[in-house]
C-alpha cells in the first residue's frame, strides 16, 4: 500500500493510479453497480423522522460494504491527506446512493444531493470532539408537519459510543423552537433541559438521518474508547425547493475523478473553519476547485435562497468561479473510427433506463449460471460488473438459492434490477417459497380442469381389473390428488381408502364420492404423518405422480415400509417414478432442478437399497410413456398437454427425447408371504 507522509501534490491528486494503490481495495471510475440495502419500513421511519427530527436504522450496511470505506478513511488521516479525499472513490458515494429508497421517502423521488459532505475520524483521546452543537440550517426547512426540505444523512463506519464520540440530539418534540417554528437567533443551540438530551449511539454500519433545523452534535471522545469513530456523512435537499448550495448534484450519479476533485477541493475550504488546513494543503484545495469545480457548476440551478453567512454553521465556499482561460487548440490527433463508435455504444447504452425481475427455480449447485446470466444482463443494459462485484452477487445468491431451497421444491429466487440514466444499476434478490400443499390450491385457482387427465392411469387399471371380485380387492391410493384412479376404482367396486396432502383435493374426493355413492374414505394428512388409521388387508396400493415429489431415498424406504406393513400378502405397490438410465449418474445439480421440476430422480441402486430387507419384490418395470400411450382408451393419449414431455424427462433436460437420461417409470412390487 502506497503512504504518502507528506502531502499529496497536484500530481498525486490528479492520478489515478495513485489513489488506487493507496486504497487497492477500493475504486475509482469502475461502473460499480448502486446498491439497495434493505432499510425497513420507509413510511415509519419518515414518521419518525417528523416526531422526533431524527432516524437510527441499525444493520443497513454490511461489513463487507463499510470495513473498507473505515480502512480507508484510517489510511487517509495515517498519510495526513484531508479526510474529505475519500470521496474520490466510487464505494463513498455508492454507499449513501444504496439507502435511496428512505431519501426518497423522505424529500420525494425528484431529490438532489447538495454539495456538502465530509468524513470524521476522532481518535480515542481527550481532545478529539466531533462538531459543536449547531444546527445544519437556521432558515426554514420544514413544511408545518416537519417534512424537511433538505437532510443529512449520517454513516458510522466504526462503532459510535458514548466514548467515541457519537451524535447528541435534542429530540424535535423536546425542542420549543420547533413550536415557535423560529431556528435562528441568539441561544439557538443552547438547552434548556439538559434531560431532554439523548445520546444516539450507533453500530458501523447503521445510518442516521437528521432534518436541517434539529440542534445536534458530536461528543468529545474519551482515551478510554475501544477505537477511533470514523464516519461519513452527506446533505440531500427536495427537488421543488430553491438550492440550498450549488451545485445541486444528481444523486443517483457517482461523478466523474475529475468533478470528484473539484467537489472535495470545495469541501476542504467550506470547512476549513471546523478543519484548518495546512497553507500547501489549501492551495491544492483552490486549485482543484478553480480548475474542476466550472464542470460541475455548469449544472447548477440559479436562485440559491439568500442566507446569511453567520447563520451557517458549515458556510459555502464560493462557487462564482473566475473564468478559466482558454486552453491552446489542441493539437491534430489521430482518430481510430472503430474506438470513437465503441465509446459511443458505451454512452448510448449508458442512457438507457430500465426496471425488471426476473424469476428462477432455486437450485443452488448451479450458482454459476445465476451469475452468467445476471453478468450479461447487467452488461447488456450498460453496466459491466467488476470481477469483485461478481463475486459478491455469487455470495448473495448462494445465500438466498440455499434458504429457498431448503424450504421447500416448489421455491424461487427473484432478480429484481433497476437501471437509472448512467451506469448504476440496483439489483435486489429475494428467496420465495411455497408449500407443495399450496403449489396444488393454486393449480386449481388458475388451471383448466381436468389439471391430471380424465381417465385412470392403464397400469393401475390393469392390475385392478386382475381382480376377479373387486368388491375383495382393497386400494390405498396414495397422493390422490383429484381422485382420477381412486373414483374409477371405486365405481369399478373396489373400497378404497385415499390418502391426500392438499385440502382442497381432499375435499374435491369426498364431494364426488358422496354424490356417486361411492365406497371411498378419505385422510387428509401427510402419508407419512401415521399409519394408525390404515388397514393392513390392502390389495393394491397406488402412488401415481407422487414419488417424483421425494426428496430423499429415507421417504422411499419408508414407502416401501409402509407397504410391506398395510398389504396383504400377494398384495402389489405400483408407482411411477424418474429413474436414471444405465451409464448416468445424476449430479448434485441434476436433482436439485428435477426437484424443482416436479421429476425427483432416483437410481435403481438407490430403489433396490430402499427396498433391501422387506418382503417385497420387483414384479414388473415398464417404460410409462410407453405403456400408457399403448394401453390408454383411444383418444385419452396425452392426459395433458405437459405429460409426454414431463414423464420423459423433458422439463429438466432440454434435449430430444431418445437423448435424456431420465425417465418416468411404472415399478410393480409384491409382497411376498
Amino acid at each position: 500500500m502506497r503512504v504518502s507522509t507528506p502531502p499529496p501534490t497536484a500530481l498525486d491528486v490528479e492520478s489515478l493510479d495513485y489513489w488506487r494503490a493507496l486504497c487497492p481495495k477500493l475504486h475509482v471510475e469502475a461502473g460499480l453497480g448502486r446498491p439497495m440495502f434493505e432499510i425497513g419500513d420507509a413510511n415509519e421511519l419518515v414518521g419518525r423522522l417528523r416526531l422526533e427530527g431524527y432516524v437510527n436504522v441499525p444493520g443497513v450496511l454490511g461489513q463487507p460494504v463499510y470495513e473498507p470505506l473505515r480502512a480507508c478513511v484510517e489510511t487517509l488521516h495515517g498519510a495526513g491527506i484531508p479526510l474529505a479525499f475519500a470521496f474520490v472513490y466510487d464505494e463513498f458515494w455508492l454507499a449513501f446512493q444504496g439507502i435511496s429508497r428512505f431519501i426518497e421517502a423522505a424529500l420525494g423521488k425528484d431529490y438532489f444531493a447538495l454539495p456538502d459532505f465530509w468524513v470524521w475520524h476522532l481518535t480515542a483521546s481527550e481532545q478529539a470532539t466531533g462538531f459543536a452543537p449547531h444546527r445544519d440550517r437556521v432558515q426554514p426547512t420544514l413544511d408545518p408537519d416537519n417534512s424537511p426540505h433538505s437532510l443529512t444523512v449520517w454513516l458510522p463506519l466504526s462503532d459510535a459510543t458514548p466514548l467515541s464520540g457519537c451524535i447528541y440530539v435534542l429530540p424535535a418534540q423536546h425542542d420549543e423552537r420547533f413550536s415557535r417554528r423560529v431556528w435562528d437567533g441568539p441561544g439557538n443551540n443552547k438547552v434548556e433541559d439538559l434531560q431532554n438530551i439523548r445520546a444516539v449511539p450507533a453500530q458501523a454500519g447503521s445510518f442516521l438521518a437528521w432534518n436541517q433545523a434539529i440542534l445536534h452534535w458530536g461528543g468529545r471522545a474519551s482515551r478510554r474508547a475501544e477505537g477511533p469513530r470514523t464516519s461519513a456523512a452527506f446533505e440531500f435537499q427536495r427537488g421543488d425547493k430553491p438550492p440550498f448550495n450549488e451545485p445541486l448534484l444528481d444523486p443517483q450519479r457517482v461523478p466523474p475523478f475529475a468533478e470528484r476533485l473539484g467537489l472535495i477541493g470545495k469541501q476542504a475550504l467550506q470547512y476549513q473553519h471546523m478543519y484548518p488546513l495546512a497553507p500547501e494543503v489549501e492551495r491544492l484545495a483552490i486549485e482543484l476547485r478553480d480548475r474542476f469545480m466550472p464542470r460541475v457548476a455548469s449544472a447548477a440551478l440559479p436562485g440559491s435562497p439568500g442566507i446569511e453567512p453567520e447563520h451557517r454553521p458549515h458556510p459555502p465556499s464560493n462557487n462564482r468561479l473566475p473564468e478559466q482561460a482558454p486552453s491552446e487548440p489542441n493539437k491534430p490527433r489521430l482518430i481510430d473510427p472503430k474506438l470513437v463508435r465503441e465509446s459511443m455504444t458505451r454512452r448510448l447504452f449508458r442512457r438507457s433506463v430500465a426496471t425488471g425481475q426476473i424469476t428462477l427455480p432455486a437450485v443452488p449447485s448451479m450458482v454459476d449460471e445465476y451469475v452468467t446470466m445476471c453478468d450479461n444482463l447487467f452488461a447488456a443494459m450498460g453496466s459491466r460488473f467488476t470481477a469483485e462485484e461478481l463475486a459478491y452477487l455469487r455470495t448473495v445468491l448462494e445465500g438466498q438459492l440455499a434458504e429457498a431451497y431448503a424450504a421447500s421444491p416448489r421455491s424461487t429466487v427473484s432478480i429484481s434490477h433497476d437501471v437509472p440514466v448512467g451506469t448504476t444499476l440496483n439489483y435486489h434478490v429475494s428467496a420465495q417459497w411455497k408449500t407443495i400443499g399450496e403449489t396444488y390450491h393454486d393449480w386449481i385457482a388458475t388451471r383448466e380442469p381436468p389439471l391430471f387427465g380424465t381417465q385412470p392411469d392403464a397400469r393401475v387399471w390393469a392390475l385392478a381389473n386382475e381382480a376377479a371380485d373387486p368388491r375383495t380387492h382393497r386400494v390405498l391410493d396414495i397422493g390422490a390428488g383429484t381422485g382420477r384412479n381412486a373414483l374409477a376404482l371405486a365405481r369399478r367396486g373396489h373400497p378404497v381408502d385415499v390418502v391426500e396432502l392438499t385440502p382442497k383435493f381432499a375435499d374435491m374426493i369426498r364431494s364426488d364420492a358422496d354424490r356417486e355413492s361411492l365406497e371411498v374414505r378419505v385422510h387428509q394428512r401427510d402419508i407419512f404423518s401415521t399409519t394408525d388409521d390404515l388397514r393392513r388387508d390392502y390389495q393394491l396400493i397406488v402412488l401415481s405422480e407422487v414419488v417424483p415429489e421425494f426428496r430423499r431415498t429415507q421417504e422411499l424406504r419408508s414407502l416401501f415400509e409402509l407397504a410391506a406393513h398395510c398389504l396383504v400378502p400377494g398384495g402389489r405397490l405400483v408407482f411411477n417414478t424418474f429413474l436414471a438410465c444405465p451409464g448416468y449418474t445424476p449430479d448434485k445439480a441434476a436433482r436439485e432442478l428435477a426437484e424443482q421440476m416436479y421429476t425427483s430422480i432416483f437410481t435403481r441402486p438407490e430403489m433396490s437399497t430402499a427396498a433391501a430387507g422387506l418382503p417385497l419384490e420387483l414384479a414388473a418395470d415398464d417404460s410409462v410413456y410407453e405403456y400408457e400411450k399403448a394401453h390408454l382408451p383411444e383418444g385419452a393419449w396425452p392426459p395433458t398437454s405437459w405429460y409426454a414431455g414431463w414423464i420423459s424427462g423433458l422439463d429438466v433436460f432440454d434435449v430430444e427425447r431418445d437423448e435424456c437420461p431420465i425417465e418416468m417409470r411404472w415399478l410393480v412390487y409384491r409382497k411376498t408371504g
